[in-house]
């Protein structure tokens, strides 16, 4: 299966393509990641050129428009550590970086990952960015995020945050105190599924310890998910059911969805318990 990952940088105008700069400030700045070689190219829309580290192909393209509003925003509304709205709205130009391929399993899809991550923030200590938005993920992400995020994946440590979004979502006829679920954003490029963590008493921060608790493991190569596996999050203190559909919290993707003890959602039948009066 091919799996591809975009990351896009938003510019206050454009920038021409200059590959061989881009190539000795990836060398210069990340030398643990492989042979990196530059290769004119013309492989797509606009200015575009091609690197490879370590034999993956790195497409780089220059565009003198912004993006898509629809290209940004998901359906859901995810969390965000910062507000990217003047970004979005002031930016007149993007390049896009493309990494993928059919290399196996998840090992794979980090690889692609990693290169895609890297070549994204060494173009961005030259074009100096409004914001990064990593395309699985629809999250828009600070510049300095998104280079600590670079020196996080050197020590061998994922960066989940900068690699998945969440989205709150609370059970239609309950009050959210009593059921807030949370949808992943950026795994299905790993695992081919997203995530969903049934609606359960909490606030949108515990459902986001617990979910996020999840993906850390899954990204590690921790958790094989499969339909009716039992799971115990330890951070959350709470055992949870699998279940695989291919829509539920959301008619768009495919999910795993985690159903904790605790869920004003059955584990098996995927209905309400109960719901609350109005």
């Amino acid at each position: 299966m091919s799996r591809y990952f975009t990351a896009t940088l938003l510019l206050r105008s454009p920038w021409p393509l200059d590959i061989d700069r881009i190539a000795r400030t990836l060398a210069q700045r990340f030398p643990g990641i492989g042979a990196v070689d530059a290769l004119p190219g013309n492989t797509g829309e606009g200015d575009s050129a091609l690197l490879t580290i370590d034999h993956a192909n790195v497409v780089i393209e220059s565009h003198d428009h912004p993006v898509e509003r629809g290209d940004i925003l998901p359906p859901l509304k995810i969390l965000r550590t910062w507000n990217p709205t003047p970004a979005q709205r002031s930016h007149q130009a993007h390049l896009t970086i493309t990494c993928g391929g059919n290399l196996a399993g998840l090992e794979g899809a980090l690889a692609y990952s990693a290169a895609t991550h890297f070549v994204a923030t060494g173009i961005a200590a030259i074009v100096h960015p409004l914001a990064i938005l990593w395309g699985p993920a629809r999250a828009l992400l600070e510049p300095g995020e998104h280079a600590m995020a670079a020196e996080t994946l050197l020590t061998g440590t994922i960066p989940h945050s900068s690699w998945v979004s969440y989205a709150p979502v609370v059970a239609q006829g309950y009050p959210a105190a009593d059921a807030t679920g949370m949808v992943t954003y950026g795994l299905r490029p790993f695992i081919g599924h997203e995530l969903e963590l049934a609606p359960r008493p909490g606030d949108p921060r515990s459902a986001y310890r617990c979910l996020g608790a999840i993906v850390r493991r899954v990204l590690r190569g921790g958790i094989d998910l499969r339909d009716g596996l039992k799971i115990v999050a330890r951070d959350a203190g709470m055992s949870m059911t699998v279940r695989e559909r291919r829509y539920w919290l959301r008619r768009d993707e495919s999910a795993f969805v985690l159903i904790a003890g605790d869920s004003v959602i059955d584990p098996w039948t995927l209905q309400p318990r109960t719901v609350s009066a109005a």
